[in-house]
């Protein structure tokens, strides 16, 4: 455990997201707003699952079966392709 705990802001990219969690080598980061409030946390398990989504050229002709509806489907290509904190 460490004592200073390292926070990102909202509009960090993915690419900033996963160059902290590397060199830091932790598995999560608090993401806050400009006034240091807790918002979120991202972590390694969500930009694995983002890549794991932009992956999967054929999950959309699944995705018809499973009869999701509409707003989830929009929620998970959203994510899919974040490019920064507030979004994944």
């Amino acid at each position: 455990m460490v004592t200073k705990v390292i926070t990102i802001g909202p509009e960090a990219s993915v690419h900033e997201v996963a160059n902290i969690l590397l060199s830091q080598r932790i598995s999560a980061l608090p993401v806050v707003n400009k006034h240091g409030e807790l918002i979120g946390i991202i972590s390694e398990g969500d930009l694995v699952r983002r890549a794991n989504n932009i992956g999967d050229r054929h999950s959309w002709w699944l995705d018809i079966f499973t009869r999701k509806s509409k707003e989830v489907l929009a929620l998970e290509y959203t994510l899919a392709l974040a490019t920064n904190a507030r979004l994944c």
